[in-house]
């Protein structure tokens, strides 16, 4: 019982000393239309010094920019979204680091069937989902109506 309660005194503890850090993203009108998916298509800027101005504004400036990315004005284009049909708000929140990290998608991806979502999961912050390079996700099906669902391969790779 009393290692119990130092336990969570220890875990207070630490988490009243963790330094504050910034996570700034884009919310775009252009994310997730209808033929097109923006997920990952726009930076996003993690752990950034609240207390630094010059980070905060260098971050600001670095993900407003990706919205003209060689990569995204093509995307866009191929999308048949106008140039001037696009705009971006920067968010700038408390970042919380993760356990995990997860893209969901609400039609699996390689057939295009929407009656199976497929989850993909990572240890850490993101970078298996984000790059590929890093170990291989976890991945999960569920079909809407049945509700049922599956593991498929992956291991989740190391924490990032």
């Amino acid at each position: 019982s009393s290692s119990s309660s130092s336990s969570s005194s220890s875990s207070a503890a630490t988490k009243a000393t963790m330094p504050i850090r910034l996570a700034l993203r884009s919310s775009a009108n252009v994310e997730d239309l209808a033929g097109m998916s923006a997920a990952g298509l726009y930076d996003s800027i993690l752990d950034v010094d609240p207390f630094d101005e010059a980070a905060v504004q260098r971050a600001i400036t670095a993900v407003w920019a990706s919205l003209y990315s060689r990569r995204a004005v093509l995307s866009r284009r191929f999308a048949g979204v106008p140039v001037d049909g696009a705009s971006m708000s920067v968010l700038v929140q408390v970042m919380v680091p993760p356990s995990y990290s997860f893209v969901l998608h609400t039609a699996r991806p390689r057939d295009n069937n929407p009656n199976i979502l497929e989850a993909e999961v990572a240890a850490g912050q993101g970078e298996i989902l984000a790059s590929g390079t890093r170990g291989a996700p976890w991945r999960f099906e569920v079909e809407k109506k049945a509700g049922g669902g599956k593991q498929e391969g992956g291991g989740g790779g190391g924490k990032d």
